[in-house]
């Protein structure tokens, strides 16, 4: 891409292709973005995404954002979630979006192809929320998760409906904070076959963090 360009995730699609994503700037003036490459099952670029096989997604011209985790839809499209600074706070919010199978931002997502939400609505600086994980369930709604919160972090759960808009029927409005005492971060997500969410990551009441496991319900 440029400069400063780091590799997050990877996801391997069923025709063998490879997608790689994270956060990349195209050069010395530009801020950090969703950066994505689509790899051929040999290992070549992937001519037809994007520009040769990248793709580069800023929302903002003042503030960077990147990519943490990337998940591919049964029709080919490509979801993928990390942070970026929400219009109306002071802080990040969770950040989504999503590709058509030829690298374009999908208008059928949130109508402009990225959501940015805010899981915590408190004012202050630095990065409250940041989404690392993301799956879509079979009924075609995404999943994130990742952390919010200020000095002390929390677990978040975010879900959206296939269009963007988040689902009313989950957690509060569309979201889930689960507090469990300390610092609490969540790094990974999985589906289970009955519809119960598993998020993992750590946590700890003291400097010495452990192995963190909280399943939810659908």
């Amino acid at each position: 891409f440029g400069r400063g360009d780091e590799a997050r995730a990877l996801t391997l699609l069923p025709d063998g292709r490879a997608v790689q994503v994270g956060e990349a700037r195209p050069d010395a003036g530009s801020l950090r973005g969703f950066a994505a490459v689509r790899y051929l099952a040999g290992g070549g670029l992937d001519p037809s995404f994007g520009g040769g096989g990248t793709v580069f997604t800023a929302f903002s011209d003042t503030f960077g954002s990147g990519a943490n985790a990337v998940a591919p839809q049964p029709d080919g499209k490509l979801v993928l979630a990390g942070f970026a600074r929400h219009p109306e706070r002071a802080h990040d919010g969770f950040a989504v979006v999503r590709y058509l199978q030829d690298g374009r931002l999908d208008p059928t997502f949130a109508g402009s192809g990225g959501v940015i939400t805010a899981v915590d609505p408190q004012s202050g600086a630095g990065h409250n929320d940041i989404g690392r994980a993301v799956a879509v369930d079979p009924q075609g709604r995404i999943l994130v998760a990742g952390e919010t919160g200020g000095a002390f972090k929390d677990l978040a759960l975010v879900r959206y409906l296939a269009d963007g808009s988040l689902d009313p029927a989950f957690g509060d409005g569309g979201g889930v904070v689960t507090d469990l005492g300390g610092d609490d971060r969540a790094q990974a997500l999985a589906l289970q076959l009955d519809g119960k969410i598993l998020v993992a990551g750590s946590g700890g009441r003291t400097s010495n963090e452990d192995f963190v496991l909280v399943r939810y319900l659908p």
